[in-house]
């Protein structure tokens, strides 16, 4: 996990449940850290304007001396471990390089050059293409698709030409998914490689309320995948790529930055109610079975353990309890009150309004107009200590700006919510 003063901290997972879960100080250097892959039993760092560094991991876990890879060739901004390769995006030399472990000797395998200057991400299919993976370069307005051959030979392929910048793309059986900040492009891609497009996904309802695309995830399912929207997951139905459907939605707090599926759960960061757990196996409705408190980017995802850094250090978070392991290895319970942004908003007719509370108490949660009239009292007593919800039914109320507020002890904490009819 890199933090926010540059360096690099190792967490052993194997110890959560014996012991507090200290880190283990891997690498010191100044400036923030760009990209953080995995080659073999290393772990590999690119920072700005410096060669790609590998800190080997002894039995133990224990780091030992950094090595520089390729070291004439500084500031990659992408590294994406695939088996026993490394692929990293050098957008100053104008290259994906593939780069192999040779006994602790760090090796370019192959290599993609000449590539546009304003490819800014790269992307490798978990599928295959029969015994072909598909490599994707995500350009300004297009994304430069390569095959890659199980002994590392790529070639490139196609290009695709889309109206605003790529951000995302999937591949499920021989069904490409391009994704844009507001839209899906569906294609099919023939044993030859040549491509047919099918179908455009708009994935915002309204300019008033727009969704922007986090990410696509693919599933253990033929022709399903997980969108990722700012505030929503959907299941996307590929059976016929002419007449995608949209089979399943979940609305989530505003403010959804990242996502990660492990097994039939996928983990969701969210700016305004933290971490989510949203079941999503392809078989059951998608739904949101779990929240945490906490800010941050999600880092990693293995299981029910998962990995949270922000500016005051990380975080683990082990699911398969109800506790989750932090500073002090103990419970998270809350410390101060707290009064979460309603989820969905705007919407119609319902919402849901979460809060904190660090110790018992009488509770007040009341709705108001904007003339500070009552519109409704959610919630008037005693309440444990510990985190609860509430529901706000509008279908009584006008299109129109309202605030909640909560009154616990002498404390009380407001907030604004949009009802739209």
């Amino acid at each position: 996990i890199p933090d926010d003063n540059g360096g690099l901290q190792l967490y052993d997972l194997d110890r959560i449940e014996t012991e507090m879960a200290q880190p283990r100080q891997a690498y010191s250097a100044f400036g923030a850290i760009q990209a953080v892959g995995t080659l073999g039993s290393s772990v590999v760092i690119a920072q700005r304007d410096r060669a790609v560094t590998a800190i080997a991991l002894d039995p133990t876990g224990a780091p030992q001396s950094p090595t520089a890879v390729l070291p004439g060739v500084r500031n990659a901004t992408r590294l994406v471990g695939v088996g026993d390769r490394l692929l990293g995006l050098y957008p100053d030399q104008r290259m994906v390089a593939v780069i192999r472990d040779a006994g602790g000797m760090f090796e370019l395998d192959t290599a993609v050059e000449d590539i546009s200057a304003v490819i800014h991400d790269v992307r490798m299919s978990d599928a295959r293409l029969d015994s072909l993976r598909l490599l994707f370069l995500l350009g300004d307005q297009f994304v430069d698709v390569y095959s890659v051959t199980p002994h590392w030979r790529l070639e490139h392929s196609m290009r695709l030409l889309f109206p605003a910048r790529p951000t995302d793309a999937a591949l499920t059986d021989s069904i490409l998914v391009i994704g844009t900040d507001r839209r899906l492009f569906v294609y099919v891609i023939r044993p030859d490689l040549s491509t047919e497009y099918r179908a455009t996904i708009e994935l915002g309802v309204s300019a008033f309320d727009p969704e922007e695309l986090v990410a696509i995830v693919p599933t253990e399912k033929s022709n399903l995948l997980l969108v990722v929207t700012s505030r929503s997951v959907r299941s996307l139905d590929l059976s016929k790529p002419s007449l995608p459907i949209m089979t399943d939605s979940v609305n989530l707090p505003y403010g959804l930055t990242a996502a990660a599926r492990t097994g039939d759960h996928l983990w969701v960061m969210s700016v305004d109610r933290g971490l989510l757990r949203v079941l999503a196996d392809g078989s059951n409705p998608l739904a949101l079975e779990d929240s945490m408190s906490a800010s941050g980017s999600m880092i990693a995802a293995v299981g029910d353990l998962v990995a949270v850094a922000n500016s005051h250090g990380a975080h683990l978070y082990d699911r398969r309890t109800p506790t989750w392991a932090g500073e002090d290895g103990g419970p998270a319970l809350p410390t101060e009150i707290t009064l979460q942004q309603n989820y969905p908003n705007p919407f119609n007719p319902e919402t849901t309004i979460e809060f904190e509370i660090p110790a018992p108490m009488a509770v007040r949660l009341e709705v108001f107009n904007v003339l500070g009239q009552s519109v409704g009292e959610l919630i008037d007593g005693m309440l444990p200590s510990g985190r609860h919800q509430a529901r706000f039914d509008a279908s009584r109320v006008s299109s129109g700006v309202y605030f909640y507020r909560i009154s616990a002890g002498a404390e009380s904490r407001t907030r604004k919510m949009v009802v739209i009819k």
